[in-house]
């Protein structure tokens, strides 16, 4: 037996022990399985990414099936690791099943987490909802840095490394402050830290409220970036300014990475295998999701982007960082020393 065949195999038997996630209704397709189409989502149900799910199920459901439901399977889990385990373990990949995960379940492949049994490499991304993501820093005099600037950052795991990343290949040499997301905003209004990483949809206010000699000083725009968020010059730009050169190298990789997935809202995508019909159907299907004015207008509303299958491809493609780069990634924080 082949490695593909014996791969299909396996996922087909993981889900014949698995409870049925659909049970079974009228449907217009003849190529939808017996457990009808399931949206996997990684999160608890009421939470963020099942509120994303709950306004992208109905119009995908419908472009798919006709009459058709996609039913929402929350997986609890904040960070989405559950729901991508079970996409690995459990989904029989053949287009009744996706999966709406956060980019938090993407830094955790990265940097190796041992709760992780998947790979993104194979997932075919349909829909990705994107949020802007700004470092901001305090200034010594006009256009200049302060000095080894405090950057907050609230764990080695969150998606505020990519800043630490950014301003240590700028040449700024940052020494991190370990705070909370929550109180390390504080701490730069009091000016007990000089840098962080804003990344939230409410982010034009957060700018337009930053403390006296702060300013939004380098978008982590990553792929794909058909404009600026912010008025700042990209990482790209910067690093030409500073070091006069373009960014190249195995960490710089994974500066894109985890920058794509602190980004990361929420992001559609189909088990590796899929067939490539039935992965037709979902890209005509999250083409039109993507071009609608109601839901796009939900995205702007937050602060957000919502990208379809070639938009959401470019991310992805980003974020499956290779070994060397996710080698450089751990290498980098293994120097770090988390209070």
């Amino acid at each position: 037996m082949n490695p593909l065949s014996r791969r299909i195999l396996m996922r087909t038997a993981a889900t014949a022990l698995a409870l049925p996630i659909l049970a079974g209704s009228g449907r217009a397709r003849a190529d939808i399985g017996p457990d009808g189409l399931a949206l996997l989502v990684g999160g608890p149900a009421g939470g963020a990414l099942d509120h994303w799910a709950g306004l992208l199920a109905p119009p995908l459901g419908q472009a798919l099936a006709g009459d058709g439901l996609l039913r929402r399977v929350p997986t609890g889990g904040l960070d989405g690791v559950t729901a991508a385990n079970q996409l690995e373990a459990q989904a029989v990949p053949d287009g009744d099943t996706a999966c709406l995960l956060p980019g938090a379940a993407a830094l955790a492949w990265l940097l190796g987490d041992p709760r992780v049994h998947f790979d993104p490499h194979g997932w075919q991304p349909m829909l990705a909802v994107i949020a802007p993501s700004v470092i901001v820093l305090r200034l010594a005099a006009r256009h200049t840095p302060v000095p080894r600037p405090r950057l907050a950052l609230s764990a080695t795991s969150a998606p505020d490394i990519a800043a630490l990343i950014a301003l240590t290949m700028l040449g700024l040499d940052p020494r991190p402050v370990w705070l909370s997301p929550e109180a390390g905003q504080a701490a730069l209004a009091a000016g007990q830290v000089d840098a962080l990483l804003l990344r939230d949809r409410h982010l034009p206010a957060q700018l337009a409220a930053l403390p006296a000699g702060v300013q939004a000083f380098c978008a982590l725009s990553a792929d794909p970036a058909p404009a600026r968020d912010t008025d700042p010059p990209d990482f790209v730009e910067l690093h030409q300014e500073l070091r006069g050169a373009e960014p190249a190298g195995p960490l710089y990789a994974a500066l894109r990475a985890t920058a794509a997935a602190g980004r990361l809202e929420a992001g559609l995508v189909l088990p590796a295998l899929t067939p490539a019909a039935r992965g037709a159907q979902w890209q005509h299907a999250s083409t039109d999701v993507a071009a609608s004015l109601a839901l796009q207008q939900v995205a702007m509303d937050a602060g957000l982007r919502l990208v379809g299958p070639t938009d959401a491809a470019a991310l992805f493609t980003t974020i499956a960082a290779d070994a060397e780069a996710r080698v450089a990634l751990r290498g980098f924080i293994g120097t770090l020393h988390p209070a």
